[in-house]
């Protein structure tokens, strides 16, 4: 069913009220992944990463969050140690949060979405970001839910449903466990078909201060490069 979706540039409408029916019904506002293959993106310290080898995300670059990818379920892990998952696609009905593991370890509610880089040098790379924080789960409670109003106000014909977003993240002191607590943004910037193609009249990324280089040969596309177009099949950013 996948290969017949990309094909075009509206999903069937069926589809999408199928989709938009789970994610009403889906209100884990602080708790909910799946996919195979795709490299995880996650948050650390400040800094947007993806796959084993720890690349950074290019700041500035655009994503197309894939909405028939939206998963939930829950997740259990012990000292470091991933001993249970369950996830299902968000229009279908998830398990209710199953009690302590035996190894003693408390689940936790998990969502996940796939996302595909548009521009800049990951163009075309499909990322998993998976996440059960608080912070991480309220940041893909409040993109779901966007979406679920999108499809309310202009119907699950339209084909302008996929949210364009950038990373940022905001941090405080954790007074608790010491240290600093970093929450990821996922800010929307405009509105795509599943191809990438921009709603017309939508404008690019806005411009924004430069942050200190972290490491050289990625330049920021909030520089270079203000509106986001569709990801060539198969291109990378860069040899592995």
């Amino acid at each position: 069913m996948a290969n017949e979706v990309t094909k075009a540039a509206a999903l069937p409408a069926a589809l999408v009220a199928k989709i938009a029916a789970g994610i009403g019904r889906s209100q884990i506002g602080a708790g909910a992944g799946g996919g195979h293959g795709q490299p995880l993106l996650r948050l650390v310290t400040g800094k947007w990463l993806f796959g084993q080898g720890n690349d950074e995300v290019q700041h500035g670059s655009s994503w197309l969050a894939n909405i028939t990818t939206f998963k939930h379920g829950d997740v259990t892990w012990f000292e470091s140690k991933l001993v249970d998952e369950y996830m299902v696609d968000m229009w279908s009905e998830t398990r209710p949060l199953p009690g302590p593991h035996p190894t003693g370890a408390e689940p936790k509610a998990q969502m996940s979405v796939e996302l595909k880089c548009m521009n800049g040098e990951d163009a075309g790379l499909t990322v998993l970001y998976k996440i059960s924080s608080l912070g991480g789960t309220a940041a893909l409670y409040d993109l779901k839910e966007a979406v679920r109003r999108r499809v309310d106000e202009f119907g699950p014909e339209y084909p302008y449903l996929f949210p364009v977003i950038q990373f940022g993240s905001t941090s405080y002191p954790n007074k608790r466990y010491g240290g600093t607590t970093y929450n990821p943004v996922l800010e929307r910037i405009g509105w795509a078909d599943i191809n990438g193609t921009l709603e017309e009249g939508e404008a690019g990324p806005a411009p924004a201060p430069e942050p200190a280089p972290v490491k050289p040969g990625k330049p920021s596309l909030k520089a270079v490069d203000t509106e986001p177009q569709a990801a060539a099949a198969g291109q990378r950013r860069r040899p592995r």
